[in-house]
């Protein structure tokens, strides 16, 4: 244990004291060393008094009187209490000239020290009373943003309520446009990718439309050299830069879509009817499909359903029913498309 303690004082010895970490300062306003130098000279407020613009002299002025007024009508009021328990108005400098210099010597401490950035909140940046997409049974609603902050500033967060929603509606949201940043931040970003969609089931059998509505959209924004800290504090996203994507190693030519293998079948002596198409390809096939009909006593063919399906590898499609009281004879034409 002796011979422990020893070691544990030598490494120590050796080391050396241990140095504490400054924290990084953030300013709201940052010292100004030249106004400083004003400042410190001998006649610094009175050199400091003849740089304000005269449109600022005459508000510092009117200030001074306005307070003189309040501070002298107080002194002449009874107290609001018998027992005189009201706490007096502050007293106002005798002169001008003291409330001129009070408001110089407060400038010159902001020149000399700046002002320390608190990170007390967000600013308000881009934002609906509503968002809305609404689709009928054949519509659909698409409708992308892309919100980019101004420049020096980077996204906080988003936030909103989803008042109404049906049917095949949603919203997407993810964070773009990320900056380059040190291994040891949260990356920083400065989009948002905002997708509002509805749509409709395009079946006449079952004519659903769909609607999305979002009240009280409101993203916010921050300046862009704020610390990781400030985020937390003031609940920003972090999402964190996306991983790059893995490279795909290349063999040769990609797989090309292959025509699907098609196939019907009818019932209740020929009334009922449906298709299917199977993908015995490589990769996802886009079909645009047809189904027609023929009536008993009727030559002609009549529209029955029609379509856009995609298949994926190794599986099949199976269409909905389909029916007619009078049917005789049914056909389906498709079509792979891009």
């Amino acid at each position: 244990m002796r011979l422990w303690s020893i070691l544990f004082f030598l490494a120590a010895v050796l080391a050396g004291p241990a140095r504490a970490q400054t924290p990084e300062i953030y300013y709201a306003v940052k010292p100004n060393p030249d106004i400083a130098a004003i400042c410190a000279a001998e006649d610094g407020l009175a050199a400091m008094w003849a740089r304000e613009p005269s449109w600022n002299q005459a508000d510092i002025r009117f200030q001074y009187e306005g307070l003189k007024a309040q501070a002298d009508a107080a002194a002449k009021a009874p107290s609001a209490d018998p027992d005189g328990t009201v706490p007096p108005i502050p007293p106002v400098p005798l002169t001008f000239e003291e409330y001129r210099d009070a408001a110089m010597a407060q400038q010159c401490k902001i020149a000399r020290d700046g002002l320390v950035e608190t990170f007390e909140t967000a600013m308000p940046f881009f934002g609906y009373s509503f968002w809305e997409c609404d689709a009928d049974w054949d519509e659909d609603c698409d409708d992308p943003k892309v919100i980019r902050a101004p420049n020096n500033y980077q996204i906080c967060n988003v936030s909103y309520r989803t008042a109404k929603q049906r049917g095949d509606s949603d919203f997407d949201i993810s964070a773009g446009g990320f900056l380059v940043d040190q291994p040891n931040r949260v990356a920083r970003f400065t989009e948002y990718r905002a997708k509002l969609y509805a749509h409709g089931s395009f079946s006449i059998f079952d004519k659903e439309g769909a609607r999305i509505r979002l009240e009280n959209f409101l993203v916010t924004i921050i300046p862009r050299d704020w610390p990781d800290d400030a985020r937390r504090k003031l609940k920003c996203a972090m999402p964190g830069r996306p991983a790059p994507p893995r490279p795909t190693p290349t063999t040769g030519p990609p797989p090309k879509p292959v025509p699907p293998m098609f196939g019907e079948g009818t019932a209740d002596e020929g009334r009922s009817y449906r298709f299917s198409l199977a993908n015995v390809g490589k990769v996802p096939v886009r079909v645009e499909y047809l189904v027609e009909r023929q009536d008993r006593g009727d030559q002609t063919w009549k529209r029955a359903g029609w379509g856009t399906v995609q298949v994926e590898p190794g599986t099949t499609y199976f269409s909905d029913g389909y029916h007619g009281w009078d049917a005789v004879k049914w056909r389906t034409r498709y079509a792979m498309i891009q």
